[in-house]
C-alpha cells in the first residue's frame, strides 16, 4: 500500500512537470520522503533548467525576488551549480543597480517637487530634465506650469491694481506672486514700481502730518522692499514720531522736544514738525518760568527741593555744556531746552561732542548736512546710524560698511569694534565703564569734525570724567560724574558725591 501511494505521488510530480506546473512539480518531488527517490531526483534535475529559464524572464521584467526564489528551487546537488551561482549574482547586481537608480529617481523627484513648491520653478524643471519621461515627471511638470500661469495672472492683477492706485491690494497680489514664483521675470521691476508708489504716498502723508495713515500704509506694504534705504528712512521717521508722541503722552516734554528735533532733521519739509517743536519749546520755557518762581522752591513729598549750584569745578569742564550753534558768550542752557548735541571743552583734555539722542547719524559735513555727527570725509550725507536700544547699541547702514573686517549693514556693536567709514575713515566703538550705559566713538585717521572733536559721547543719563581709561571724558586731577536731571546737566564730585555745577536758565 505504501509503495503504491509513493508511485502515485511520483506520477503526479512527473505529470505536473510535463504540463508546465513547475511549482507543483517541485513541491511534490521535493517532499522529505520522496526527494531521495530516483524518479523524484530526475524530476528535480529537469526542473533545474526550467526554473533558470523562468528566473531569467522574471529578472528581465524586474521581478527580482521571484527570480531569486526560482534560482533557489533550481539548486540540485551536482546539477549546474556554477551556472546557478553566476545567474544569482547577476540578478542581485542588477537588482541593486535598479534599486539605486529608483532611489536616485525618487530623490530627484522629491527635490524637484520641493523646489517647485518653494517657487523655484526653473530649478525644479532643471531637475526633471535629468529624468526619463513618466507619469510622475509629467505630473510635476504640469504642477510647475500651473504655478507659472498663476504667477503671471497675479502679476497682471498687480499691474492693474497699481494703475488704479489701489496700492494695498496690489501689494497683496504681488506677495501672492512672489510666493508662487519669486524669481519670475519682471517681478522685481513690479516690486520696485510698487515700493516707489508706496514711498511717495507715505512721504506725502508724513509731510501733511497724517502719521497714523502713513503707518497703516507702511503696514500694507508688508515685507516688500524690506532692504530699501528709503523704507528704512520712513520707518525711522515713524519710529521717532512714535517716540515723540509717547513722551508727550507721558508728560516728558523734554524727551518729546528731543525727538522732534531729530524728526526735523529727518523731515525738513514737514512744516508741522517745526511748528510742533516751536510750540513745545515755548510751553517748556513757560513752565521754566513757573519752576524758577516760588513754586519751584517748595518742598515735595516732605523733602527739601534740590539746589542747582553754579560753581565751576576746577580741572573739569571749563564751562557748562553749550549747544554747537550757540554764540560764544552763551554759557548756559535753559531748563527743558537742552539740545541734542553739545560741545564740551576740558582744560588740557580737548573737545568732546556729547549727543543725547538714542539714535545718532554719522555723515558728510557741509551745507545742508542732516547728520548728527558731521565729518569731513568721503562719506554720504547720512552714511550710518547707531541706535541705543536699552543698554545695547546697534549699527545700521544704507550700504555695507566694514566692522571688525566684515561687511555688514546691521550689527550689534561690542566694546572695541572698529568701524571703517568711507575709504580712509576709521572709528572705534567703546563701552568704557560698566557703571554707565553711555558709549563713546573715538574718531581715528581719515575722520575730522568741524570743531576738531576726536571723541563723540553717546550720552545716556550720565558719563564719567577723570584720568582713567574707564572715563568717557579725559581730565587730569579730577574724578567727576556728568549727569542729566530735569533738563539740566550737573557735575558731581566722585569723592564726596556733592553736585557742584550744572546748566541753568540765565
Amino acid at each position: 500500500m505504501f509503495l503504491r501511494l509513493t508511485s502515485v505521488r511520483l506520477k503526479m510530480a512527473e505529470t505536473a512537470l510535463k504540463d508546465g506546473r513547475l511549482d507543483e512539480a517541485f513541491e511534490l518531488a521535493n517532499a522529505a520522503d520522496l526527494r531521495d527517490h530516483r524518479r523524484a531526483q530526475k524530476v528535480l534535475c529537469r526542473l533545474t533548467d526550467r526554473f533558470r529559464e523562468r528566473a531569467e524572464r522574471h529578472a528581465a521584467d524586474g521581478r527580482y525576488s521571484e527570480a531569486l526564489t526560482d534560482l533557489k528551487k533550481a539548486e540540485v546537488p551536482g546539477v549546474r551549480l556554477e551556472q546557478i551561482t553566476a545567474q544569482r549574482e547577476q540578478v542581485l547586481s542588477t537588482m541593486q543597480r535598479v534599486r539605486r537608480h529608483d532611489a536616485d529617481r525618487r530623490a530627484t523627484l522629491e527635490a524637484a517637487g520641493a523646489k517647485i513648491d518653494a517657487g523655484s520653478l526653473a530649478g525644479g524643471n532643471r531637475l526633471l530634465d535629468r529624468l526619463d519621461t513618466g507619469s510622475d515627471v509629467d505630473r510635476l511638470r504640469g504642477h510647475a506650469e500651473e504655478r507659472e500661469v498663476s504667477v503671471r495672472r497675479a502679476m497682471n492683477e498687480t499691474r492693474r491694481l497699481l494703475e488704479a492706485d489701489r496700492l494695498v491690494a496690489a501689494a497683496e497680489s504681488l506677495r501672492k506672486a512672489k510666493t508662487l514664483y519669486p524669481r519670475a521675470e519682471g517681478l522685481l521691476e513690479i516690486e520696485a514700481t510698487l515700493c516707489d508708489a508706496f514711498m511717495l504716498r507715505i512721504g506725502a502723508l508724513i509731510d501733511s502730518g497724517s502719521m497714523s495713515r502713513a503707518s497703516d500704509e507702511l503696514k500694507g506694504l508688508g515685507d516688500l522692499g524690506r532692504t530699501l534705504p528709503a523704507r528704512h528712512e520712513l520707518e525711522t521717521i515713524l519710529s521717532v514720531s512714535a517716540e515723540a508722541a509717547s513722551a508727550l503722552g507721558d508728560g516728558r516734554v523734554s524727551d518729546a522736544i528731543t525727538a522732534l528735533r531729530r524728526l526735523s532733521h529727518l523731515t525738513p519739509q514737514a512744516n508741522w514738525v517745526s511748528s510742533a517743536l516751536e510750540q513745545l519749546v515755548n510751553a517748556q520755557q513757560s513752565l521754566d518760568v513757573v519752576v524758577s518762581g516760588p513754586l519751584g522752591s517748595m518742598p515735595t513729598n516732605g523733602q527739601v527741593a534740590p539746589t542747582v549750584l553754579n560753581a565751576e569745578p576746577r580741572g573739569a569742564a571749563r564751562e557748562p555744556a553749550a549747544p554747537l550753534d550757540a554764540p560764544a558768550d552763551d554759557q548756559t542752557v535753559a531748563i527743558g531746552t537742552l539740545p541734542e548735541r553739545l560741545l564740551v571743552s576740558v582744560d588740557a583734555g580737548g573737545s568732546y561732542l556729547l549727543v543725547r539722542s538714542t539714535r545718532v547719524t554719522i555723515g558728510r559735513a557741509g551745507t545742508g548736512s542732516t547728520a548728527d555727527v558731521p565729518v569731513l570725509a568721503d562719506v554720504s550725507d547720512r552714511h550710518l546710524e547707531i541706535a541705543r536700544v536699552g543698554e545695547d547699541y546697534f549699527l545700521f547702514a544704507k550700504h555695507p560698511v566694514e566692522v571688525g573686517g566684515q561687511r555688514v549693514t546691521q550689527k550689534l556693536l561690542q566694546d572695541g569694534d572698529r568701524i571703517r567709514v568711507g575709504r580712509r575713515g576709521r572709528l572705534t566703538f567703546r563701552l568704557p565703564s560698566r557703571m554707565s550705559a553711555s558709549a563713546i566713538l573715538d574718531l581715528g585717521e581719515g575722520l575730522r569734525t568741524v570743531h576738531d572733536v576726536r571723541r563723540v559721547i553717546l550720552f545716556d543719563r550720565h558719563a564719567l570724567i577723570g584720568p582713567h581709561r574707564r572715563c568717557h571724558i579725559a581730565a587730569k586731577g579730577a574724578e567727576m560724574t556728568l549727569f542729566e536731571r530735569g533738563g539740566r546737566l550737573f557735575l558731581r564730585d566722585a569723592g564726596n558725591g556733592q553736585a557742584v555745577g550744572g546748566s541753568r536758565a540765565p
